[in-house]
């Protein structure tokens, strides 16, 4: 069982769904946040929260860039390994001859 309010939202989190994304993630974290920031809580609290939420909202903005440059390099991948098919079928095709 979790013991930390991050264990509580990360195993919350992991049983409200069957695949996890990491955007997804660090958007329930922040909107968990922001509702405990919304209730009545002390100045030093108030004031991590916020660092808190400025950093997720951060690593949230890292984790799109990533994702985006992932599904490139993929793509990439999907054409060069449509060229070496490409290549061994010529290679293939000139050794017949």
């Amino acid at each position: 069982m979790p013991n930390s309010l991050i264990d509580k939202l990360t195993w919350d989190f992991i049983h409200e769904r069957q695949s996890v994304d990491g955007t997804d993630y660090v958007k329930s974290i922040i909107t968990k946040l922001e509702v405990i920031l919304s209730k009545n809580v002390s100045d030093s609290v108030r004031s991590n929260l916020k660092t808190a939420l400025e950093d997720l909202r951060k690593v949230n903005l890292n984790v799109i860039r990533l994702k985006g440059r992932v599904e490139e390099l993929e793509s990439e991948n999907r054409e060069l390994n449509k060229k070496l098919e490409r290549l061994k079928v010529k290679s293939k095709s000139t050794k017949e001859e």
